[in-house]
């Protein structure tokens, strides 16, 4: 569904696959067993549409190479991309909701932990042995996640260790002006705004 030749990057969409859970489900089934030209098993019907992907893959590595990049800037930006639920329809019936989600002028939190957690990770890298499990996990879920296709809740579990390296960067930044050091405050902050002008950018 991530990985085809009619895959947005961000909606489980393939070809002949109908936009409907119930409707997808039962397509993904009668497509494997047409093809093969007999009953499949759970496991073999797997096995089809993972070997359909590879060879899409193969057959057009530049568009893959262009669509895995895609997913990488969906994964750091920051519209929360609704696959079974839609984050900013619940903000119109709830006050903690809409406190908690906005869509402009960037999105919040998404839009906001990301430029922070980067630059968290940046200024971490002097003790890399230290914080390499958080790296490690970090970068092994978000493949996890690219390999497939991006939506807000599948970005969910990463967020508390962004959390961690976003308030490192608070915390750079608090020692930093009580220090008086404002030449490195001022680098930082831009970096924050440029990296967030990239996070909030309309991708979709």
């Amino acid at each position: 569904l991530g990985n085809n030749r009619s895959a947005s990057g961000w909606s489980a969409t393939a070809p002949g696959i109908r936009e409907s859970w119930s409707g997808g489900y039962q397509a993904a089934i009668n497509l494997a067993e047409a093809n093969v030209g007999r009953d499949l098993s759970f496991s073999e019907i797997d096995a089809f549409w993972r070997a359909e992907a590879i060879r899409d893959i193969s057959e057009n590595p530049l568009r893959a190479t262009k669509l895995f990049g895609r997913k990488l800037l969906y994964f750091w930006n920051g519209y929360e991309i609704p696959n079974n639920q839609n984050d900013y329809v619940v903000e119109r019936f709830s006050v903690l909701a809409s406190i908690l989600f906005w869509q402009s002028p960037v999105y919040f939190p998404y839009g906001v932990l990301v430029p922070l957690a980067l630059l968290g990770i940046a200024l971490s890298l002097r003790e890399w042995r230290r914080y390499f499990a958080l790296y490690l996990f970090i970068g092994a879920y978000m493949l996890s996640v690219v390999v497939f296709f991006v939506c807000g809740r599948f970005r969910q579990p990463v967020i508390p260790a962004l959390l961690l390296f976003a308030a490192f960067a608070v915390h750079w930044f608090i020692l930093q002006t009580r220090q008086r050091k404002f030449a490195p405050v001022a680098l930082g902050l831009i970096a924050v705004v440029v990296i967030g002008a990239f996070a909030n950018l309309d991708l979709i």
